[in-house]
């Protein structure tokens, strides 16, 4: 997707859900295995910075889908901070990156980059698009999306 497309979208005033494409994490040096291929997002906020579009994402859309795809070395800290944190080689001498409150990531985007970035917005009518909706309404839902996706052909099948 192109940044100034995304840029439009976001003018318009929707909060889009997105899917991050192969190679999304590699252009953020301490993101590079947080934000993988699948990993779903809301677009939650917004701002324009010295020529950068900054987008804030919020992964907590689809909690269990996105930790799950998440690096090894990202791990869960203590349930009542839910904030990652990343640990690097020997525990005693762990680097830690916080992750804002409840999965919140920002990002800045060049706007006068030209290039396809790995982004795409996930469709209202797509299989992941329902997945969130059903997450969303029922807290208590813990099915990972491929979980829920198995268990939905199957009883299409039937």
């Amino acid at each position: 997707m192109k940044i100034l497309t995304l840029h439009d979208i976001l003018k318009s005033g929707k909060q889009p859900i997105v899917r991050f494409g192969e190679g999304f994490g590699e252009t953020i040096d301490c993101y590079d295995d947080l934000l993988v291929k699948g990993m779903v997002a809301k677009i939650i906020r917004f701002s324009e910075e010295n020529g950068y579009l900054v987008c804030v994402f919020d992964l907590s859309i689809a909690k269990e889908h996105n930790i799950s795809l998440m690096g090894t070395d990202w791990l869960l800290a203590e349930k009542q901070t839910k904030n990652l944190y990343r640990i690097f080689g020997n525990p005693l001498e762990t680097e830690i990156i916080k992750i804002e409150e409840d999965l919140i990531v920002s990002y800045y985007f060049d706007l006068s980059d030209e290039d396809d970035f790995p982004l795409e917005i996930v469709d209202e009518d797509t299989p992941m698009a329902c997945y969130i909706k059903l997450i969303g309404s029922n807290p208590s839902f813990k099915m990972s999306y491929l979980e829920w996706l198995e268990d939905e052909w199957i009883h299409n099948r039937s």
